[in-house]
């Protein structure tokens, strides 16, 4: 059930994102950060990594392609691929505000002791973030998003930048 709701989703999508190149604005950043683990007895904090793609739909809706890896923090590394959907609020000039809710793949990796396993699992976002337009073409931003995935849920907080072409 779970995979067809991703490839659901994943296909929507794509179906979506040529035309969002041919009308708005096209991105392309990198964010980095911590993400806490939510789990009960669970005191991983990966180092994250994003490379990210965003696609303006209209002025206000923004889709993203994020591909993320969170580096070993004792025993678990984690590989993460995202499709979100942003609304964007001005709030001032230059600076924009946006909830961001998403689907995707995640695959954490246990390695102890000579143990290694992989988990193949659905990914859901959910949060907020801030960007500031430094020039016309280059944005920072800050996000805080809840990540679920079954047996580890996270928190991750990253700063980005990216730039418009």
């Amino acid at each position: 059930m779970m995979k067809k709701l991703l490839i659901l989703a994943i296909v929507a999508i794509a179906a979506i994102i040529p035309a969002a190149a041919q009308r708005g604005e096209t991105r392309i950043g990198a964010d980095f950060g911590v993400a806490p683990s939510l789990e009960k007895g669970s005191n991983v904090t990966n180092v994250m990594l994003d490379a990210k793609v965003q696609y303006g739909v209209t002025n206000n809706i923004r889709l993203e392609g994020k591909l993320g890896y969170g580096f070993r923090d004792d025993t678990v590394s984690a590989f993460t691929l995202e499709a979100n959907a942003q609304y964007l609020f001005k709030l001032a000039p230059g600076w924009s505000m946006y909830p961001l809710v998403g689907v995707g793949y995640g695959r954490p990796n246990v390695k102890a002791g000579g143990y290694s396993r992989s988990y193949n699992r659905f990914l859901f976002n959910v949060g907020l973030s801030t960007e500031y337009n430094i020039t016309s073409r280059l944005a920072a931003n800050i996000e805080v998003k809840y990540q679920y995935m079954d047996d580890f849920s996270r928190f991750p907080i990253t700063v980005g930048v990216s730039y418009a072409f």
